[in-house]
């Protein structure tokens, strides 16, 4: 395998890419929903938000780690189709049992971590190291605790922003959705990098 770049892997590139992957994945949600409205196909509202957030911090994630490793775009169809996946059977288990959606989503965000993971584990980080860091845990935990702030937030800011000017009110919305971004990057961060930044020594000293 060839490799791009001999330089390490940082903690910040690692999150400026992580939460720009964040901010990509909303708005991929809002392009597809308007897409699928245009058309009067109809869409689940839940499979939208799996395929855009998986599609946007998949593809903001294999931008940077392409840069320092020759990886193929695996890592974005495992991003996409393990978060597709559990928020599209998200959507079918609401619809048949009638459950409230702060139920079911903690445990679609999990499942999708833990797919999505998983296959970037054994098709990706597998061929470069070994072992890959417990990518699969450290990525579950930073998805669970990102979906976790977004939905105590999303709760709590009627009451933050009730009075309170409409720029303010906006301004304090990008915000909620920037926070999740950066919190996503440093806690997966603890599995990547040893994972890069190894990999990336071998290749200098491939005798030691």
């Amino acid at each position: 395998m060839e490799y791009s770049n001999q330089e390490a892997l940082t903690l910040k590139k690692w999150i400026i890419f992580s939460s720009l992957g964040w901010i990509f994945g909303v708005v991929m949600v809002i392009l597809i929903a308007l897409f699928l409205e245009g058309l009067r196909l109809g869409f689940s509202s839940q499979a939208v938000v799996g395929l855009g957030m998986g599609l946007g911090v998949g593809t903001l994630q294999w931008l940077i780690l392409k840069r320092y490793l020759k990886i193929n775009t695996k890592w974005i169809i495992a991003s996409v189709g393990g978060f597709g996946f559990s928020y599209i059977m998200a959507d079918i288990i609401l619809y048949v049992f009638e459950l409230k959606p702060e139920i079911i989503m903690p445990i679609a965000t999990g499942l999708g971590a833990l797919i999505s993971a998983w296959f970037q584990e054994q098709l990706v980080l597998k061929k470069l190291v070994k072992p890959p860091y417990l990518w699969v845990p450290y990525s579950f935990t930073a998805w669970i605790i990102a979906h976790a702030i977004t939905m105590g937030l999303f709760y709590m800011s009627p009451k933050l922003i009730q009075g309170l000017p409409p720029y303010l009110s906006f301004t304090i919305a990008i915000l909620f959705l920037m926070i999740e971004g950066p919190i996503l990057g440093y806690i997966s961060s603890f599995s990547i990098l040893p994972v890069v930044n190894q990999t990336i020594q071998k290749i200098k000293h491939p005798f030691e």
